[in-house]
C-alpha cells in the first residue's frame, strides 16, 4: 500500500516526532515544578536562646539584644533556617513595678543573619507581666528578668521564605 521509500523513512519520522514531543513536555514540567517557594507560615514558633539578660528594671525601650535559634525552622521536610542562626531583636517596653504593683517587659525579633547579611523578619511581641507579691522578708517584689541562655518562643507574624 505504501511506497517502499516511504516505509524506509516512516520509522525515523515517527521516532523524531515522538522525541520532539517528549522533550518539549519535559522542559515544561521542570520549569513549572522547580520554582515552588518553601515557606515557614505565619504562626511558626522560633525557639531562641537569649544572648544576654533582659530585665524590667534595667532594659529600656529600643535596647537591642541577640540570640540564636535553638532548633531549626522547618517547612515540611525543608530547613528554612538552621539551628544556631543568629537573630536580633529589641525591647518594646520595660517597666519596674508601678503604683499598682505591676512590672512588665515586652520584646520582639527584627532580623536574622544569613550569608553575612541581615534579613528582616516580623514576630509577635513576647510580653511578661509580674504582679507585686510579698517575698520571705515581707517586702513587695515585682520583677521580670529573662536570663541569658534562657529559651523564648517568638511567633512569626508573616511567612518566612527559605533562601536559595
Amino acid at each position: 500500500m505504501f511506497p517502499k521509500a516511504f516505509l524506509k523513512i516512516l520509522p525515523a519520522a515517527v521516532a523524531g516526532a515522538f522525541l520532539a514531543g517528549c522533550h518539549g513536555s519535559t522542559v515544561a514540567v521542570e520549569a513549572s515544578t522547580s520554582r515552588v517557594p518553601v515557606v515557614a507560615p505565619a504562626g511558626t514558633v522560633l525557639r531562641v536562646r537569649l544572648g544576654e539578660t533582659l530585665d524590667c528594671m534595667q532594659s529600656r525601650p529600643g535596647d537591642r539584644f541577640t540570640g540564636t535559634l535553638e532548633s531549626p525552622v522547618m517547612a515540611g521536610n525543608v530547613e528554612v533556617l538552621p539551628k544556631g542562626t543568629v537573630v536580633e531583636g529589641h525591647v518594646l517596653s520595660a517597666r519596674g513595678p508601678n503604683e499598682g504593683g505591676e512590672a512588665w517587659l515586652a520584646v520582639t525579633l527584627d532580623f536574622y543573619e544569613r550569608g553575612g547579611r541581615r534579613v528582616a523578619l516580623e514576630t509577635s511581641p513576647l510580653a511578661r507581666v509580674a504582679h507585686r507579691d510579698q517575698n520571705r522578708n515581707g517586702k513587695s517584689v515585682a520583677r521580670i528578668s529573662l536570663a541569658a541562655e534562657s529559651i523564648l518562643g517568638f511567633t512569626l507574624k508573616s511567612m518566612l521564605a527559605a533562601q536559595a
